[in-house]
């Protein structure tokens, strides 16, 4: 039975016989996906016959995730990706007094004839609960943001309406799937009629040429990555979606002779908001509006707005009297362009002087050393708190005799002397450590600078 709320089943009507995964040696078209997921549909039903029950599952960045998302969505489902780096004490606390069943038995992704339909076949509607997904809240406990198969749907014609996307194009799965990112690569690449390339390739340069990328989404830690790497032949890209945190002015698309489009998104709005085309221009994308209040925090609202946070008493939706919902970024337009400044989380004082870190760390980051820079505040008994600078540096740096030394807080020091005010200079610079998630761990980062200290004074 064919559901017009389930995407793959309305893109095997127009392009059965076109591939829509790729994974190594693993190839399936439209309509043997629509058969796989009836069947992993059926399976669902036999061991979760509780149609009202909510999903969970620990991803693999294989095939099967794919079809477990799927097979959720066509039976009308929340299901929730989780981090399978999570520690299960975190989880316990997030989800107690929530609950969900673990959907983790084998799924066989051979194609399948066609079965006979769904058992218990879910209403045809389009506005029900698609996903839980975990906020990776910079300063307190992870939030579950309830986004729906309409928010789904709508981010993704939005982001296609400035996407020269198109039957035949390559999107790869590059960014995991429990963030919304990954979840949104999903939409867009269905929608189209592309074909989604699994791969755990890390983005490697030779390997997006010999197989035809068009389409990926990447945070910029993998951008500059693929940038260190010397591959032979030409990319096929139409689109690089650049986002997930600061972007380096040397990562723009004139610059790379790259098809880059950095843009700003938000789990809450299903992914994108705003996007930079290649010419440099910002523009806010179709099914959103935006707004900047009066203390600079991006407001907003629209089709793409997730029906709100899960709590014990149910799903709570935070907006202001006019309806928008508070990002907590702060962001102006510069010129035609949208800047964003950094998080009203993030903000500290330091000697009566208020510090937006993300300015420091777009200063740092100018430097042609450093590939990116995490500024957090560390207790001091005189200014209240003092800058702490974390740094990585870039792969392909040449360290030589002429400046080996600028690894040294002397060095950097010395470099900002021009660039920052006395109050905003960093009082120490140390080697970022390696972050497991697409966002900065800050408190983490805080605690371990407050050690680095205390070891220094030992």
């Amino acid at each position: 039975m064919i559901h017009s709320t389930c995407i793959i089943s309305e893109s095997a009507k127009k392009w059965p016989d076109l591939p829509a995964i790729i994974d190594s040696d693993y190839c399936v078209s439209y309509q043997q996906l629509s058969d796989i997921i009836d069947h992993a549909c059926l399976s669902l039903c036999q061991t979760s016959p509780d149609s009202k029950e909510n999903l969970a599952f620990l991803t693999t960045g294989q095939t099967s995730d794919v079809i477990r998302i799927l097979a959720a969505q066509r039976s009308q489902r929340c299901i929730l990706p989780i981090n399978p780096k999570l520690p299960g004490a975190l989880l316990n606390r997030i989800f107690e007094d929530i609950n969900y069943v673990y959907w983790n038995s084998g799924l066989d992704l051979s194609p399948k004839p066609k079965s006979n339909g769904l058992a218990n076949d879910p209403d045809n509607k389009t506005d029900f609960p698609a996903n839980w997904l975990l906020t990776s809240g910079s300063t307190s406990l992870p939030k579950i943001a309830v986004i729906s198969y309409r928010n789904h749907i709508q981010s993704a014609l939005g982001s296609l309406a400035i996407n020269n996307s198109e039957p035949g194009d390559r999107y790869l799965q590059s960014l995991p799937l429990f963030h919304i990112s990954g979840l949104a690569t999903l939409y867009r690449c269905f929608l189209s009629g592309a074909t989604l390339v699994m791969d755990r390739s890390k983005a490697q340069a030779q390997w997006l040429i010999d197989n035809r990328i068009t389409h990926m989404s990447l945070v910029p830690t993998q951008l500059e990555r693929m940038l260190t790497q010397k591959p032979v032949g030409h990319f096929a890209f139409k689109q690089i979606l650049l986002g997930g945190g600061p972007i380096p002015e040397s990562m723009n698309a004139r610059k790379l002779s790259l098809p880059v489009m950095q843009t700003y998104g938000l789990t809450e709005m299903s992914s994108q908001v705003i996007t930079r085309n290649v010419d440099g221009k910002d523009a806010l994308l179709p099914n959103r509006e935006l707004t900047i209040a009066a203390d600079g925090e991006i407001l907003v609202k629209g089709p793409t707005l997730f029906s709100g946070y899960l709590t014990k008493k149910g799903i709570e939706l935070p907006l202001d009297e006019q309806g928008w919902f508070h990002t907590r970024d702060i962001g102006q337009w510069q010129n035609n362009n949208f800047c964003i400044l950094g998080r009203k989380d993030n903000q500290f004082i330091s000697g009566g002087e208020n510090i937006q870190p993300e300015t420091i760390e777009a200063i740092l980051q100018q430097h042609p050393a450093i590939a990116r820079a995490i500024v957090i505040p560390v207790s001091d008994k005189i200014y209240g708190c003092r800058p702490f600078a974390f740094i990585e540096y870039r792969a392909h740096f040449e360290f030589t005799e002429h400046n080996i030394d600028i690894l040294s807080n002397e060095i950097l020091e010395s470099w900002l002397d021009s660039e920052l005010p006395p109050y905003m200079r960093p009082i120490a610079f140390h080697t970022l450590p390696q972050q497991d998630g697409m966002k900065v761990n800050r408190p983490y980062l805080i605690q371990l600078a407050e050690q680095i200290l205390d070891d220094s004074m030992a």
